[in-house]
């Protein structure tokens, strides 16, 4: 028997995520937000948004949250 997904699985399970501030300052909780995420080997797309970074941990950074594909 299978069961249907959870309304609650796309939270949990993201197949992408952005983080809005995301930073390379250690002392900010979005590098560790972020940081945990790229360390840990998230399989999904991830989108660091940050208008004055280029890179956050080496993935492309965004200068506003409008990303389009």
């Amino acid at each position: 028997m299978q069961i249907g997904k959870h309304f609650l699985d796309a939270f949990f399970n993201p197949s992408s995520i952005a983080v809005v501030g995301a930073s390379q300052n250690s002392f900010s909780l979005n590098f560790n937000l972020f940081g945990n995420q790229a360390r840990l080997g998230y399989q999904g797309d991830m989108y660091p948004v940050n208008p004055n970074a280029s890179e956050v941990f080496g993935i492309k950074a965004y200068r506003s949250r409008g990303i389009s594909r």
